[in-house]
């Protein structure tokens, strides 16, 4: 089925689900990513990502609790969350980060109580205007720390 997953959750939720109230996504910017994202997805996922918006838990296809798999994450980790992210909101991603048996793992929330320039939304942590000097470093800045000389 042609779905566009974030328009569907906008239309059934409203614009407070994506957006705080003072957005750092533009307004024309926001209406070329809603007509450039279609994709093809599968109903199963939709059917998954809408149940876990309607009714606040997140399974996978088969029915198993997402939850019920943390511990199972022993890889390392970089877990970013935006302080208006209403989709994975930092309490959120610390306790997958608290769960998870990975030893390297880095939690950082974004926003403006944390010394950034605002409060991140979900999407916002990857195409805000400020994204590039402020969230791409701390990315770029993780890996290389993890970088090695190996071609193996």
């Amino acid at each position: 089925a042609l779905l566009t997953l974030p328009i569907i959750y906008f239309v059934a939720w409203g614009p407070r689900v994506f957006l705080p109230k003072q957005s750092v996504l533009e307004g024309s910017f926001l209406l070329h990513l809603f007509a450039t994202l279609p994709e093809d997805i599968a109903r199963g996922w939709a059917r998954q990502g809408l149940n876990w918006a309607k009714n606040g838990y997140f399974h996978d296809l088969d029915g198993d609790s997402y939850e019920d798999k943390f511990e199972n994450i022993d890889v390392p980790m970089l877990m970013l969350s935006g302080a208006a992210d209403r989709i994975a909101p930092p309490p959120a991603v610390e306790f997958v980060a608290t769960k998870a048996r990975s030893e390297d793992k880095t939690f950082r929330p974004l926003g403006v109580a944390y010394g950034d320039s605002v409060d991140y939304g979900h999407g916002g942590l990857l195409v805000s205007r400020e994204a590039p000097d402020e969230v791409f470093p701390i990315i770029e800045g993780w890996l290389a720390e993890r970088a090695t000389d190996d071609e193996s």
